[in-house]
């Protein structure tokens, strides 16, 4: 396995204020802590309407994993979704966590939830470990998921497998939706710190604990329309370079992967079809770069980098609607050269792309952010500025789709 050494420098993206930043085991082990869920938040909900697919028992996965050991998946990007349904007055999984040495704020984090009630969060510990998610269920049939909050720079996680106990056992999956919504970007689309109060967020702006995805805009588009979530986003990448600069594998490198630090996890694009492509990225291209800045990115290096990357998208996903975002900033009458730069060089490329005859291209500028909505770590969004997101964005994807 080769992996990618990436800088866990996390900068601030584009979208608000621009700164100068960035097999099975049976072994017990410790649980990893649980924490409180997020006051005021409304995770997507799970899938226990109590539809059942007409296939085998099976676990279902939704998002991007690493499947080269097909009973142990290894999920890095955020959002990743692990359910099943199952008959046992119990419930426990195994899990593996894995981090590199160059990772800050690891590690991962996990919301679950047992019959479509979300519980307090997972907090990792690095190994594997057996953890209790349940006990004392009545009988019929119970519903388990997991969903990973965090991305792969915080670390990446492998499922072993649940235990359902002695009497209990695995039953056929939940119907799968019928939409998907992938959300590709840099922090703007991962919800890098929009559960801490900023600008510096204790122990570090780059830890797991304040970093949500599961209240993301993205997040919250896929419960407005009941579609299936694909987070491929990785704080502090760009389309010709990265806010840490001697970092080479910028987005259009790390995306065809399934684990994005594992340049061998090649992701398998066969049977995966998202109807809506969100594109978040491209402003940290602009920004001052570390750790020593050797300047922004040329307009015509980036506007051909970002047009190359919307035809590979392109040539996986035929008939998917692209909807490309600048970051909104802040409403303070102040220049922002960053954020003008990329909404120069967005908006080229995406016209060049429609002149190439792709009509199913388009731009979206959201609203100025105000100071109540970016709250968050360096300045980013918390959950207010990704529920106001979430709305402005749900008109312009029923537009595009015809979705209600």
């Amino acid at each position: 396995m080769k992996r990618i050494f990436l800088q866990a420098s996390m900068a601030m993206t584009l979208l608000f204020v621009v700164c100068n930043c960035g097999s099975n085991s049976n072994d017990d082990a410790s649980q990893p802590a649980a924490t409180d869920p997020d006051s005021g938040s409304n995770p997507s909900n799970p899938d226990t309407d109590g539809s059942v697919s007409d296939g085998p028992p099976a676990i279902q996965y939704i998002g991007r994993f690493d499947t080269r050991v097909p009973d142990a998946p290894i999920c890095g990007w955020p959002g990743c979704r692990i359910i099943a349904n199952f008959e046992g007055s119990e419930v426990s999984v195994s899990l593996t966590e894995m981090v590199e040495d160059w990772m800050i704020g690891t590690p991962s984090e996990w919301d679950y939830a047992i019959d479509g009630v979300w519980q307090p969060k997972l907090v990792m510990v690095v190994g594997q470990q057996t953890i209790s998610l349940a006990s004392n269920l009545g009988p019929g049939m119970h519903t388990v998921e997991l969903y990973k909050r965090t991305e792969a720079q915080e670390g990446f996680t492998q499922f072993n497998g649940f235990d359902f106990g002695a009497d209990g056992k695995l039953l056929p999956p939940p119907v799968r939706r019928t939409r998907a919504i992938e959300m590709i970007g840099d922090s703007m689309l991962t919800g890098f710190g929009d559960e801490g109060v900023g600008p510096d967020c204790p122990v570090s702006n780059q830890a797991a604990a304040w970093e949500n995805f599961h209240i993301s805009f993205g997040a919250l588009l896929g419960d407005a329309f009941n579609a299936d979530v694909y987070g491929t986003g990785y704080s502090g990448k760009g389309i010709t370079q990265n806010i840490w600069r001697p970092d080479p594998w910028t987005m259009p490198l790390i995306y065809p992967l399934s684990n994005p630090i594992d340049e061998d996890a090649i992701f398998d694009f066969k049977d995966y079809s998202p109807d809506v492509l969100i594109i978040g990225i491209g402003g940290l291209d602009f920004a001052e770069g570390q750790p020593v800045d050797n300047g922004p990115a040329t307009q015509e290096d980036f506007v051909a980098g970002y047009v190359a990357f919307l035809q590979t998208l392109r040539g996986h996903y035929p008939t998917a609607q692209f909807i490309s975002i600048v970051g909104p900033g802040p409403d303070d009458g102040e220049p922002n050269p960053v954020r003008d730069s990329a909404l120069l060089g967005i908006s080229t490329a995406v016209e060049q792309q429609k002149a190439s005859g792709d009509t199913r291209v388009q731009l979206f500028l959201p609203a100025e952010t105000t100071p109540e909505e970016t709250t968050g770590c360096e300045g980013h969004g918390n959950a207010l500025l990704h529920q106001r997101m979430a709305r402005e964005l749900t008109p312009i994807v029923q537009a595009a789709t015809g979705w209600q």
